[in-house]
């Protein structure tokens, strides 16, 4: 589809309204979920439109971790990837387009369409208003501040073309141009300045503000997979990577990049398979695999997270034999159906300072995607069966989990108020995590072991034995 013809598709009212200005005028309050929107578009291009709609409780929810409470539908293969604010989410599928949705209105808004294959992976740039969306070997650029319409593309191999370079491509392709390698995941810098496309062995980096290439990580030995950006201290991004290769590295770039930067560290032991995904929370690495497992990494020690976590420094705390939990004669003054404190406080520890570095059977198929749950401590992981898992991120301990789809969960994403899952199913789940209670809390006796605070009944033990 021609570039002119991307522009056609927003019809414009009275005063020239555009997509992004009916976008606007909905977050104003003049309509709600379900509302319909204030600009028509023209449904000889649009049919079929996607919608949102609300999904009530289904049988056994009230004891699910989370609660899905919309559903958007209107893609007709596939969602691979996704991308949320708090008024806009955006979705690429293997129907070779992507959509833009009105999370207030409940409606589409836009379609990004003219891909050559599958749309792999999606970002929205807030800070210029920008949208990148990856497939086979282009990074297409779009510009919806005015009307939703490619204005760069951008090659595997660091071209630059003007406008829309797959607008020619009528049938889906397959294989890359020569020289070209697959994008599988794109990345923004936390400034919005830096662009990241993870290319066969290498992640390629753009600046943004001139939209051109400056440099190029290096160091994998197969294709990098996935990718994530954080930021120092120092306001530096700090790239981690994960590969086909097993491995996961780290880049921390400086003020000027340019040329070929090698890794900062190389974090072992590798997994057993292919890296997936990854997730940043502080100085807390996450990466989940097609081996089925999931890793937590200790940034800043660059290992493993060992027990006690670093954060919280606590001495071993070995099992106590089993005669020291239940003494036979209590002392005086003591309830006879509880035991001394200091087993009790052992009994915890064996529970709350056991924060295994890694899960190897975290999922019973592979790791798909993980991110964190919004304003909770607390990591989310959905996998190819199509399991979302709730982890707490202090002890690296199961929450709960839900069936969340039927088919693969391909992306899973977040913002202040919903969790995002796409998935084979064409759909994508809205999901709720206010079921979800805040964690045990974790605290140390001076010179003591752990003790841990779990929410529940107090019994009454004035009155003797029970």
């Amino acid at each position: 589809m021609a570039v002119t013809d991307l522009t056609s598709l927003v019809q414009e009212g009275p005063g020239g309204r555009d997509v992004h200005a009916c976008m606007r005028e909905s977050l104003r309050g003049r309509g709600g979920l379900g509302a319909l929107p204030l600009c028509t578009p023209r449904p000889s291009l649009w049919s079929p439109r996607g919608i949102i709609t609300p999904v009530g409780g289904a049988k056994g929810a009230r004891t699910a971790p989370l609660q899905c409470v919309s559903m958007a539908e209107g893609h007709t293969k596939p969602i691979l990837c996704l991308d949320a604010t708090d008024e806009l989410l955006f979705t690429g599928s293997k129907d070779r387009s992507c959509k833009m949705w009105n999370l207030v209105t409940g409606q589409e808004i836009a379609a990004l369409k003219g891909h050559p294959s599958n749309v792999v992976s999606i970002k929205y740039c807030s800070l210029s208003g920008l949208v990148f969306s990856v497939s086979t070997s282009y990074i297409k650029v779009w510009d919806i501040r005015d009307s939703a319409k490619c204005v760069r593309t951008l090659t595997s191999s660091g071209q630059v073309v003007s406008g829309d370079a797959c607008a020619a491509a009528s049938t889906r392709t397959i294989t890359s141009a020569q020289g070209e390698h697959q994008i599988n995941q794109i990345a923004l810098s936390p400034s919005g300045s830096m662009l990241y496309a993870a290319s066969g062995n290498a992640v390629r980096i753009w600046e943004l503000s001139r939209l051109q290439p400056v440099g190029k990580l290096t160091g994998h030995i197969g294709p990098v997979m996935c990718l994530t950006v954080a930021q120092t201290a120092s306001q530096h991004d700090l790239v981690v990577t994960g590969s086909k290769d097993h491995y996961v590295k780290m880049f921390e770039l400086g003020e000027c990049v340019t040329g070929t930067v090698g890794p900062t560290h190389n974090f072992e032991p590798p997994h057993y398979d292919g890296i997936e995904c990854l997730a940043i929370q502080g100085d807390v690495l996450f990466s989940g695999s097609r081996d089925n497992g999931i890793k937590k990494w200790d940034l800043e020690q660059q290992e493993l997270m060992q027990c006690p976590p670093r954060r919280h420094p606590l001495p071993p705390c070995p099992p106590p034999p089993a005669s020291t939990l239940f003494p036979p004669v209590p002392p005086a003054g003591r309830h006879p159906l509880l035991p001394p404190p200091s087993a009790f406080r052992q009994q915890l520890s064996g529970r709350v300072c056991s924060r295994p570095p890694q899960i190897p059977t975290a999922h019973k198929d592979w790791v798909c995607a993980l991110a964190f749950v919004p304003g909770r401590p607390m990591l989310l992981s959905a996998c190819r069966a199509g399991v979302i898992k709730v982890w707490n991120v202090d002890n690296f301990t199961p929450i709960g989990e839900i069936k969340g789809h039927d088919s693969p969960i391909n992306a899973v994403c977040t913002n202040a108020k919903h969790i995002f899952t796409a998935s084979s199913d064409l759909t994508v789940k809205f999901w709720s995590a206010r079921r979800l209670g805040r964690p045990p809390i974790c605290f140390a006796e001076e010179g003591g072991a752990p003790l841990t605070l779990q929410p529940g009944p107090v019994p009454d033990l004035t009155r003797g034995p029970l």
